[in-house]
């Protein structure tokens, strides 16, 4: 996090997942894969006890498969997900 002024914060971050998850193992419908995650967000504090915070950022997947030994058929799991999220923070003193 970075104080850009005395009520302006940013930050960065970034996340690192290992599932550990055998693909043959997974759910076809949410597949659990390794991801990489980086996200930006600031903090706007208009009055002291107040903060309205901003955010985004995407989860990037690793692609994953198996092939099924009954049918032969492939199956691939890809997936991608971008977020935004708002927040208020308020300090009761």
């Amino acid at each position: 996090m970075y104080a850009v002024k005395d009520n302006l914060e940013a930050s960065i971050g970034f996340l690192y997942t290992d599932t550990g998850i055998n693909p043959q193992n997974m759910l076809p419908e949410a597949p659990e894969l390794d991801a990489k995650t980086i996200g930006a967000g600031i903090a706007w504090s208009p009055r002291n006890n107040l903060a309205l915070n901003f955010a985004l950022g995407n989860v990037f997947y690793d692609s994953d498969g198996f092939t099924d030994p009954a049918t032969g058929i492939r199956v691939n799991y890809e997936k991608n997900n971008f977020f935004l999220a708002f927040g208020i923070q308020y300090k009761f003193m």
